[in-house]
């Protein structure tokens, strides 16, 4: 029996050009020192992952960041050389897997420790990990209490080692800056006992694409950047960011539906999702809904 598909064949158009230019607005708002780190969980929020972190790499982006160690394993697969870190949880089963694709767990329990450090013991040189700080968001992440006894174990001087730190700031883009003020307090005050204990983290990352815009003091040395590069201005309700002409947009290939509302996209890709057709700077691929924002973000100078 043919099954009969209540999905409308729609596609969206992806401009690599916008992603580019949405990318050098963004560092502009960037404290020196501080680099970004590209997110590209969630298959880059709809826009397509590989042809995404491909683009940013070719611009000179070098950290990365998934949610899940399937997303980190299928950029490998694609080619990609730059660091990725893992921001979700692992199994100790996923270990192996991690360690053999060269991926960058971030830790927010230290009972995964072990199985990491018996894993990485075979490795040229200590393994990097990043750990994680509650602070506020109230999902995962050592108290600041736990995490300076975290410190103190010696598998994170071998084979492990200490390469990032980071945190979540829950309410960035929020109306009231308070809860975020008291975020960035709790977590300067745990730096600042990192660095009395002499020990030193190569990198610190805090910000989302909101603290980008508003918190300086949030940008530390990496920033996690996300929505921003796909043309959504975070704080759209204090901080208004000139955009040009929608680069993209949804189309639907139904003769018997109506109009779609074309919202603007970003993307990005030299990818051509046919075999029969050129490469080219834009993509389609299947849209089971529509995307929000895409912009690309203007100067404002």
């Amino acid at each position: 029996m043919t099954s009969i598909s209540t999905l409308v064949p729609t596609y969206a158009t992806v401009n690599l050009a916008a992603l580019a230019h949405n990318l050098s607005r963004i560092k502009r708002y960037l404290c020196p020192g501080c680099e970004v780190m590209a997110i590209v969980k969630a298959n880059a929020y709809g826009h397509g992952a590989v042809e995404i972190a491909q683009s940013l790499a070719r611009q000179g982006i070098g950290q990365f960041a998934v949610a899940s160690l399937d997303e980190g394993i299928e950029l490998r697969l694609a080619g990609l050389t730059a660091s990725i870190v893992v921001l979700g949880a692992l199994f100790e089963e996923q270990i192996a897997d991690l360690i053999a694709h060269k991926l960058t767990p971030v830790v927010s329990d230290g009972r995964i420790l072990p199985t990491l450090a018996k894993a990485a013991h075979s490795q040229p040189a200590p393994y990097p990990i990043h750990l994680k700080v509650e602070t506020g968001m109230g999902r995962l992440g050592f108290s600041l209490e736990e995490l300076l006894t975290v410190l103190d174990n010696p598998l994170l001087h071998s084979p492990l080692k200490v390469e990032g730190l980071m945190t979540h700031l829950a309410d960035a883009d929020g109306a009231d800056s308070t809860f975020t003020e008291r975020q960035l307090e709790s977590f300067n005050a745990l730096l600042e006992q990192i660095r009395l204990r002499g020990l030193t983290v190569p990198l610190v990352h805090a910000a989302n694409s909101a603290a980008i815009v508003r918190f300086p003091a949030a940008h530390f040395r990496s920033c996690a950047r996300a929505s921003c590069s796909m043309g959504i201005t975070p704080c759209p309700h204090q901080y208004q960011i000139p955009t040009s002409d929608p680069s993209s947009h949804f189309t639907p290939q139904s003769p018997n539906c109506g109009p779609f509302h074309r919202g603007p996209l970003s993307a990005i890709t030299e990818h051509s999702s046919r075999n029969d057709r050129p490469a080219s700077r834009y993509c389609r691929s299947a849209m089971p809904m529509a995307i929000a924002g895409g912009s690309p973000i203007a100067d404002q100078s």
